[in-house]
């Protein structure tokens, strides 16, 4: 029988961390092109350097990951990537945005690694494919029907200026909020990781 007392604190954290993740990302190309007016070939420069850059990074992190141990990593790259959203809140041209870029989105990947191998830590193997709905209820669902509610509050609460999108529609600009509501989020979820640590601590394993 699978052991939700084990596995509810790291599902709660997936989901406040995965929150903040939606907070800005349905808005983070707007962002980009109408907020920062970095479009065209530009825009896929930027973008494609900072994603493969993300990637390259995490894919070396991840070589190293089960010798480090899934404990310590999982907290700092949740504050990397909290720190990375940060950094994008002030970040307004492509010198200091790329590096922001490239710092929040290494730690997104890494923290959904660490937070899928604790997730399995604590799922029995014959149970696993039966897990994988409450996976995704709090993986996905619940943060992409609260996250992208929160970024665009946050936006249209702050922002003074309006673009024509693809649907010949005057819509607000995303601002640079949705990255610190997304931070703050993003911090939040570091109270259940601690929880479920200190309880493996505990409980002497």
């Amino acid at each position: 029988v699978l052991s939700m007392k084990k596995n509810i604190f790291v599902l709660i954290a997936f989901a406040i961390f995965s929150m903040g993740i939606q907070t800005f990302y349905p808005y983070f190309i707007i962002y980009i092109q109408e907020g920062l007016q970095i479009k065209e070939m530009n825009f896929v420069l930027v973008m494609g350097g900072v994603l493969l850059t993300a990637c390259i990074v995490t894919v070396i992190f991840g070589l190293f990951m089960d010798k480090i141990g899934t404990n310590k990593v999982l907290i700092p790259s949740i504050v990397i990537t909290g720190v990375g959203a940060l950094l994008m809140f002030f970040a307004k041209h492509v010198a200091f945005m790329v590096p922001a870029g490239i710092l929040m989105m290494s730690g997104l990947m890494i923290s959904q690694a660490a937070f899928g191998a604790k997730i399995r830590q604590y799922t029995p193997e014959e149970e696993t494919g039966l897990f994988q709905g409450i996976r995704m209820m709090f993986s996905v669902l619940l943060p992409m029907v609260t996250g992208p509610f929160i970024g665009e509050w946050l936006y249209e609460l702050t922002s003074d200026g309006t673009y024509t999108n693809e649907f010949n529609e005057i819509v607000t600009i995303p601002n640079e909020y949705i990255f610190l509501g997304a931070a703050i989020i993003i911090v939040i979820s570091i109270v259940p990781v601690i929880l479920i640590l200190r309880k493996e601590l505990k409980n002497g394993k």
